[in-house]
């Protein structure tokens, strides 16, 4: 993440406990503050119609609605975050600030197009109130546009004015819906208009900041879709992952447990409840890594960088590269540790908590699988997030395409098994997906300096 590493060395280096906290509440933000926020309105948005009253239909095109938002949104960002991430970071260290202003325009008016044009599609042939649908619409355009915007973010020094601006966004909404509410209007449609102001303001707030950290503007709106001919596989990586989050759920929703909601959405609502508690267990692996990786694997990697360019001895590089191997691997084996306790007591929890929330069995057994499986898939794109650093496009791509694949056939085959198997796929795919991953880097770490120094061709003229 462009620049984030900064301001997290910057705070890291006072070593005292408030620091600390605010550290991983930054990174927290500047790395999952959409989903993060997102997944604490869904929870809010059941609570408040189940106090009022609101039906099980009801409730459930609500979820669908937000679900089908998520999933659109999310592919068709990650069409553009990869290839942009990589642009403003060579924009960045070749100091070419007068570009990032018109990129973030360009990127996010393409964003918008993109997933509104899905949207638009889809909303064509729903049959639902016009005013739901006008929201739900408003909600993929918006959540495209706040993924484009976070790898603005990342860039951004002021970290306490990101944070603000979510918390702001999100008091706004609540009192917004609040008094919606007061006022006698539908539950749903006051929860989806509070999830739109929410991220309305989010996004204003954010452009505010970014405009004002980058003030100059040279108009070169769509320069950095050149980069796609010469990095097209973080393109592809990044769209194979996306779906992956969500292939599974797709497969299932044809399944016997699978159901037509509002005449518009198709959907698994005990599969879909299992996989929507199962990621979240795994959203404190990712501001982990960015932690860890911003601050003490990426001074490793500047050291090795320096030696390669010419700044050692031969046996000085070799060091380096045994140094930056040791700590990669130290550091994922400290974030695979980490989640994984996070897993068993969020596996542990979910046994005497869903009872207790009315949550069934069934959704349990899903939910066993599930987080073991998203626990498996989030480090496997944390493994290829470290290769990127070693320019590893061809593999990583190659891995992200053994991860859709096995998981579209291993989650097939646990439709022809029984419900009872429902997620296994999912796990076992995710699983040697991240074997696969993990055998790849080892083979990259071994090559490295062969790879960084002498894998180029030699033009002689």
């Amino acid at each position: 993440m462009a620049g984030i590493g900064f301001e997290l060395k910057k705070i890291f280096r006072k070593n005292n406990i408030s620091r600390f906290i605010s550290g991983y509440f930054y990174a927290a933000f500047a790395s999952i503050g959409p989903t993060l926020v997102m997944f604490a309105f869904l929870l809010g948005a059941h609570f408040t119609m189940r106090r009022y009253g609101v039906n099980y239909m009801t409730r459930s095109a609500f979820s669908a609605s937000v679900m089908y938002s998520f999933i659109i949104s999310l592919v068709s960002s990650s069409l553009i975050t990869n290839v942009l991430s990589r642009y403003l970071a060579d924009t960045l260290y070749k100091k070419q600030f007068d570009k990032i202003l018109a990129a973030c325009y360009g990127s996010v008016f393409l964003g918008a197009v993109i997933s509104g044009s899905f949207g638009l599609i889809f909303y064509l042939i729903a049959k639902l109130n016009i005013y739901f649908e006008f929201l739900s619409y408003a909600l993929i355009v918006q959540l495209t546009i706040l993924f484009i915007l976070m790898v603005f973010v990342s860039a951004l020094r002021e970290y306490k004015i990101i944070t603000f601006s979510f918390m702001i966004a999100a008091v706004i909404g609540l009192i917004i819906m609040y008094f919606m509410l007061i006022y006698g209007m539908d539950v749903e449609i006051a929860g989806m208009f509070a999830f739109n102001i929410y991220f309305l303001i989010t996004i204003i707030l954010l452009m505010i900041n970014i405009s004002r950290t980058f003030q100059h503007n040279d108009g070169s709106y769509f320069y950095f879709l050149k980069y796609y001919r010469e990095v097209k596989e973080l393109a592809i990586s990044s769209m194979f992952y996306s779906i992956t989050l969500f292939i599974h759920n797709i497969i299932i929703w044809f399944s016997p447990i699978g159901v037509l909601i509002a005449n518009t959405y198709i959907c698994a609502p005990s599969y879909d409840m299992a996989s929507f508690f199962a990621m979240l267990t795994i959203l404190p692996s990712t501001v982990l890594f960015v932690v860890n990786a911003e601050t003490n694997f990426y001074d490793k990697y500047v050291e090795y960088v320096n030696i390669l360019s010419g700044a050692g001895t031969l046996r000085e590089l070799e060091d380096s590269r045994v140094e930056l191997k040791n700590i990669l691997y130290f550091e994922l084996a400290f974030i695979v540790e980490m989640q994984f306790m996070i897993t068993i007591i969020s596996m542990f929890l979910a046994r005497y908590l869903f009872p207790y929330f009315g949550i069934s069995s069934e959704i349990y057994g899903y939910f066993g699988f599930l987080a073991i499986g998203y626990l498996c898939l989030i480090m496997v794109n944390l493994v290829t997030v470290f290769m990127f650093y070693f320019d590893a496009r061809n593999e990583v791509a190659k891995i992200m395409s053994f991860l859709l694949v096995s998981n579209i056939l291993c989650t097939y085959v646990t439709l022809l098994l029984g419900q009872k198997f429902y997620g296994m796929g999912t796990l076992v795919a995710s699983f040697l997906s991240f074997i696969y991953a993990l055998l790849t880097l080892r083979k990259l770490m071994i090559n490295l300096n062969y790879r960084l120094y002498c894998s180029n061709p030699i033009n002689i003229e």
